[in-house]
């Protein structure tokens, strides 16, 4: 089944739910499984596991734990961007606009260039436009 938010993750959730009931019904302490263990390892003991054909018992499992790792890499980097967008646009400086947040945002990702790196200018400064106006906004206009 092809999830309309993720069409590249093609899951069979007829399956998946019987691969989760049987993961559910593992005898743990015969597969020296413990429920303390740190989850990185206990799904790769799940998931190393394989039927009597040598084939993955829990393949669609699988799928799904990789998506979620990947979810808590992305989300990771999504939150770092509004961190640093909260210490832009504070209480003071909340009517600035698009641009010159998004300036200031490069231009800070360019001061953070290592030392031995910094007489070069950052691709992403020199390509940031910041339009400047007569009226003293940003919008460019007037």
């Amino acid at each position: 089944m092809r999830n309309k938010r993720f069409p590249n993750i093609v899951i069979d959730t007829e399956n998946l739910h019987k691969e989760w009931k049987k993961h559910a019904f593992l005898d743990f302490s015969e597969l020296n499984i413990s429920p303390d263990m740190p989850v990185e390892e206990y799904w790769t003991k799940i998931l190393k596991m394989t039927d009597e054909t040598v084939e993955p018992m829990f393949p669609n499992l699988k799928e799904v734990n990789n998506g979620f790792a990947h979810f808590a890499i992305f989300n990771a980097c999504v939150e770092r961007v509004f961190s640093q967008l909260k210490l832009i646009k504070s209480d003071h400086r909340n009517n600035l606009n698009t641009n010159t947040i998004a300036a200031l945002m490069a231009t800070k990702a360019a001061i953070k260039i290592p030392q031995h790196l910094s007489h070069q200018i950052h691709q992403t400064l020199m390509h940031t436009r910041i339009k400047y106006s007569k009226d003293g906004d940003d919008d460019g206009e007037g």
